[in-house]
């Protein structure tokens, strides 16, 4: 029984390592664009600052 068992207990590791992995990538692809659009706001702020400070 338990011979049986066990390659199904490491397909089932197995997918719920990957699914794992797949969310953990997906936060930090979600991270990193986040991080984008604040850093190009903080761009814009202060290219705008910049610009009103040469007028």
């Amino acid at each position: 029984m338990n011979r049986n068992q066990r390659p199904e207990h490491i397909a089932t590791d197995r997918k719920m390592v990957n699914q794992a992995g797949l969310a953990t990538s997906i936060r930090l692809i979600l991270n990193v664009q986040q991080s984008n659009h604040l850093i190009r706001a903080v761009t814009r702020t202060s290219y705008f600052t910049l610009k009103l400070q040469a007028i």
